[in-house]
């Protein structure tokens, strides 16, 4: 099922100079912090980092003593976004109001908290805070696009498309890629697949490395019934996320240094707009040197707008070829490798698992943990292998690594519910299942496992209440239209049993099991003359189907006609019936 893959603007400080002045203590800490974060970020919208070093040398600035007001506000804004990275909302959320104490007219710090309360899930909590920066700033795009996610999840999709086309308007056209993808998640909730489609289209004309918008995309094909586009987009997306850098850079000239260092001095004073001004004039005048792009990346992030920071630095990385960067390249050139090749293992264990080779699967999945031990996905993908092989202990224990390593890893929760439910422990499994739910309360399929797992404690009612939520949430649900239907057979309401598995044939028209279901509830109404016509698709559908066969023969016997009964009973003894 669909994990839709939305673009969060956060408020990142990453204070990187490639022309350096001359640091002393705690701005030496800053700058050494912000270094770090940068380290641990990239690739850009990759897996991440150990953000631990960088929040060590930001505490050791604040404690220092030494740092200007600016400084400080900028010390606890860029700890709080590390703090977020980790997915530690409360302290992210806790620094971020010490910058607001510092500076409560500071729009973007508002917005970059209301991220954080994101995070945590208190929808309306970012809500607030979106709304007190927009408040504070009425042109600020990222807090209506922050606003507009928040309203997202609470399922109010016209209100989040009205945000997101807010920031639309507001933002710069060049830059605006994510915003569009946002909105194009808001049609996809309201099932309006091809206004989706021309939102992620328009993402993509804007920034065609945006493989969140080809994956979006891909899953509105889907819908839509168009699979070879769907693929397409797949194998797109997956290929932007191979090759996370493009290019080395060349030597700098020095022409527009006046305007770049003047830029480094608006941004010291924390204003931004004047030194993304002066960064901008250095760039017309040397287009291919890198500094005044990569400052002029800070200071978009010090406003927000990741997404042209993402940019500016992308455009940094082609024309760098300093001494610094090939540090900084060098420090990363292992990770990189190890995470590529992690990739490349994750993949191919993906593919052995489709084909059922749950061995294969698990050896490259055990290969890719070795090269990123801190990369949850592997863990969790292994631990779908292992219950495959019955194995639910393995099972849960990969499951459980992948959480404490993600902490809001929601289909980490639902594979460890599976386990949990495989040993009969439904107990857990409806723990592991409403956890992520918690998380991800518009996915469908964990709503669906939880209601299988109430009806095998026998709750009927609370089972029925959970299908219907999948249902709602994802009309083409087959399964859960078939599941529901067994439950209502088991209440004795055939009618309502044979509309549901109705549903599910005109979803899925080639799948045997609503056939024969719906087969045992004509029985039950007394009309085997339907019932044998159901059974009969099923075995069609399915010749192997010795439930089909059984329940045939069931039926012939009512209406009196022993000898097709017992053709059918022994078929179906034949393929293992007992």
């Amino acid at each position: 099922m669909r994990k839709i893959l939305y673009m969060v603007i956060f408020l990142l400080s990453l204070m990187v100079c490639w022309i350096s002045p001359v640091w002393a203590g705690g701005l030496d800490n800053l700058k050494a912090g912000h270094l770090k974060y940068l380290e641990a970020t990239i690739p850009w919208g990759g897996k991440g980092g150990d953000y631990d070093e960088a929040i060590a040398l930001y505490t050791k600035a604040i404690e220092s003593g030494e740092l200007s007001r600016d400084d400080l506000k900028d010390a606890y804004d860029s700890r709080g976004d590390a703090w977020a990275k980790k997915g530690d909302y409360d302290k992210a959320i806790a620094d971020k109001t010490k910058a607001i104490e510092i500076d409560p007219k500071d729009a973007g710090n508002y917005s970059s908290r209301g991220s954080s309360w994101y995070g945590k899930g208190d929808y309306n909590k970012a809500i607030a805070d979106c709304t007190k920066a927009i408040e504070l700033d009425p042109k600020y795009d990222p807090a209506y696009n922050n606003r507009g996610l928040a309203w997202d999840k609470k399922g109010d999709y016209d209100k989040a498309i009205a945000d997101y086309t807010k920031a639309i308007e507001l933002g710069d056209p060049k830059y605006n890629s994510s915003y569009y993808n946002n909105r194009g998640n808001a049609w996809y909730g309201k099932g309006d697949y091809d206004k989706a489609i021309a939102d992620y289209i328009k993402a993509i004309e804007i920034y065609p490395e945006n493989d969140m918008a080809y994956i979006n995309r891909g899953d509105a094909w889907e819908k839509k019934g168009d699979h070879d586009k769907a693929k397409a987009d797949y194998a797109k997306a997956k290929e932007l996320k191979d090759n996370p850098f493009q290019g080395l850079m060349n030597p700098i000239k020095k022409d527009a240094t006046a305007y770049n260092n003047s830029g480094e001095a608006w941004y010291s004073k924390g204003n931004y707009d004047k030194a993304i001004a002066d960064y901008t004039k250095a760039i017309k005048l040397e287009p291919k040197w890198a500094d005044p792009y990569n400052n002029r990346s800070i200071a978009w992030e010090k406003k927000g707008d990741h997404v042209k920071a993402k940019a500016d630095y992308a455009k940094a990385k082609e024309l760098k070829d300093d001494e610094f960067f090939q540090e900084f390249k060098g420090l990363m050139n292992a990770k990189m490798k190890n995470e590529k090749d992690a990739a490349a293992y994750n993949d191919s264990g993906n593919d052995w698992y489709g084909k059922g080779d749950y061995d294969k699967a698990i050896a490259d999945y055990t290969k890719a943990i070795k090269l990123d031990p801190k990369w949850a996905n592997p863990y969790n993908n292994r631990g779908l292998a292992w219950d495959g092989k019955g194995n639910y202990d393995k099972a849960i224990a990969d499951c459980t690594k992948a959480i404490e390593l993600d902490p809001k890893y929601a289909e980490a929760y639902n594979n460890r519910g599976f386990a949990w439910d495989d040993k009969k422990n439904y107990d857990r499994a409806i723990a592991d299942y409403t956890k992520a739910i918690e998380i991800e309360p518009k996915w469908a399929d964990p709503y669906y496992n939880r209601g299988a797992a109430w009806y095998n404690k026998g709750n009927y009612d609370t089972a029925i209440a959970d299908f219907t939520k999948a249902i709602e949430l994802d009309p083409k649900y087959a399964e859960a239209y078939n599941d529901r239907g067994v439950t209502w057979d088991d209440k004795k309401d055939y009618d309502r049993a044979i509309a549901d598995y109705t549903k599910a044939i005109e979803i899925e028209p080639k799948w045997a099991n609503p056939y024969n279901n719906r087969g045992v509830s004509w029985g039950n109404k007394g009309d085997h003359d339907k019932a044998i016509a159901d059974y009969t698709k099923a075995i069609e559908l399915e010749p192997k189907y010795a439930y089909a066969y059984n329940n045939r023969g069931n039926a012939w016997e009512a209406k009196g006609n022993h000898a097709k009964a017992k053709a059918d009973y022994a078929k179906a003894k034949e393929l293992g019936y007992k």
